[in-house]
């Protein structure tokens, strides 16, 4: 029995390490002035370390330098996260569950919100990464939070807010086969109530 102990020890961290490692993966996203990494999984402001949910999180600053611009790129740079195209639909997937009908008007397992704005065809994921402040996927069941289709999980994109003062940027991205992508932004007050 006592030789048993060792390799059990080392089983029961093992596991530990491939639960906590996914977790730790993820990149800062809003930094709290004690350098605290602050997230809404939970639909409020949080520190990353208070939240009992395996998320990744990824900054919008991030996303551009890995040139991240849709779901499928995302898929490359989450761990857990698969994304593919079925019979015409998107299919996302988070740790294997997703995505597993094909028939017309069916709605995924992984829920998809930008802005709190859940987007119920898989198919309407494509093209929703403008002007991201972060973007945050919750692995595991979340039902209770975001609803009866997040049973694998969800991935929230959150866009930057409008600012008091005029700012904005443009980016331009030149690639072979005559590949042009513009995008820009421009935010800043209409009047002293509106942003």
């Amino acid at each position: 029995m006592k030789h048993c102990q060792p390799a059990l020890a080392k089983l029961l961290t093992a596991t530990a390490l491939s639960v906590v490692a996914p977790a730790v993966m993820a990149q800062p996203i809003a930094e709290a002035s004690d350098g605290d990494i602050v997230v809404t999984a939970q639909k409020r402001s949080e520190s990353i370390q208070k939240v009992p949910i395996s998320l990744a999180a990824i900054s919008g600053e991030g996303l551009a330098e890995k040139q991240v611009n849709n779901v499928d790129a995302l898929a490359a740079t989450v761990p857990g996260l698969t994304f593919g195209y079925y019979g015409g639909n998107a299919r996302i997937a988070i740790r294997g569950v997703g995505f597993d009908s094909i028939g017309q008007g069916t709605e995924g397992r992984v829920t998809y919100h930008v802005d709190g704005i859940y987007f119920s065809r898989p198919s309407s994921t494509s093209g929703t990464f403008f002007d991201v402040e972060r973007i945050e996927v919750l692995r595991g069941p979340q039902g209770t939070l975001y609803g009866r289709n997040a049973t694998g999980g969800s991935i929230n994109v959150i866009t930057r807010a409008p600012t008091d003062t005029l700012e904005g940027y443009g980016r331009v991205t030149l690639g072979n086969y005559a590949t042009v992508i513009t995008e820009g932004a421009v935010s800043g007050p209409l009047s002293d109530t509106v942003s």
